[in-house]
């Protein structure tokens, strides 16, 4: 029975200047492809929606400042990259028993955690936002303009009901939290 050696990928930190994540990463994937090593860059953040001026606004927000994380079978070639990669500092190290700096892997848990992060990308503010009787107009759709009152909002689904009056009957409609915003004129 012949048995089939499988190789193992493993996760590193890779310590960056601050605001240089993005550029950091591609220089990196960049250097990678180019010698044939096959890698996989996360950048977790989390998106947020808030209002400003009645309107909303998307932020990105970096979960982990300074910090990428990266997936690969090469931590030499890794660890070679990012010595030559401006704006990059250092593939993060922990001290071994014998006193010796080793790269230090991620757990399987923290690494299941930053990609659920980076599915997990819009994250509305909506206590912030809308409350059930508030009275908002629709951006998007065939009901676009028109001013309805919020009847349910589901923040896990990022969706809201609106009963909207059309030939003095209140008719209630599906939108997501960025097809609405705050009618300032209806009080």
């Amino acid at each position: 029975m012949v048995q089939e050696k499988r190789e193992v990928t493993n996760w590193y930190t890779v310590k960056v200047q601050n605001n240089y994540e993005k550029i950091v990463a591609d220089r990196i994937q960049l250097e990678m492809n180019r010698i044939n090593k096959e890698i996989k860059i996360v950048i977790p953040k989390e998106r947020t929606v808030s209002a400003k001026n009645g309107k909303k606004v998307f932020k990105d927000k970096m979960m982990y400042p300074g910090y990428i994380f990266v997936e690969t079978l090469s931590i030499a070639d890794l660890q070679y990259i990012v010595r030559g990669t401006t704006g990059a500092t250092k593939v993060v190290e922990v001290t071994n028993s014998d006193g010796v700096k080793i790269p230090s892997r991620l757990r399987k848990d923290e690494v299941y955690s930053l990609l659920l992060a980076e599915e997990e990308l819009v994250k509305p503010e909506t206590s912030d936002l809308f409350v059930i009787g508030e009275h908002v107009r629709i951006l998007t759709g065939a009901f676009e303009n028109f001013i309805g009152e919020i009847d349910f909002l589901d923040i896990d689904a990022n969706k809201v009901k609106v009963l909207v009056k059309i030939f003095g009957r209140a008719t209630p409609v599906d939108l997501h939290f960025e097809d609405i915003t705050k009618d300032i004129l209806t009080k």
